[in-house]
């Protein structure tokens, strides 16, 4: 089955954007849903988790104690999302 709708080249081009834009927008919503289920995260998780730049959480990590789990063995770090929650929530005035 074929459907040919005729529409103008202009139309074409709006549909086609927001079409991306929608696409965009329900993989990043998806994404962050999948992020809010995570218990343990990178540091770019944790950063794209709290909406901001990795040099800020490592920011909050170092000057202002946001902890972390190394991985044994490794140089590896993860964050804890309860961890994250409440120190997020002790920051506020």
């Amino acid at each position: 089955m074929e459907l040919r709708l005729d529409m103008t080249e202009e139309f074409e081009q709006q549909l086609r954007l927001m079409m991306g834009n929608l696409l965009a927008e329900a993989f990043d919503k998806a994404k962050q849903s999948q992020m809010k289920a995570c218990q343990y995260m990178t540091g770019k998780e944790a950063a794209a988790y709290l909406n901001m730049s990795y040099p800020t959480l490592k920011r909050l990590e170092e000057d202002y104690g946001l902890k972390t789990i190394r991985v044994a063995g490794t140089n590896k770090k993860l964050f804890d999302k309860s961890t994250i929650d409440s120190f997020m929530k002790s920051l506020e005035y």
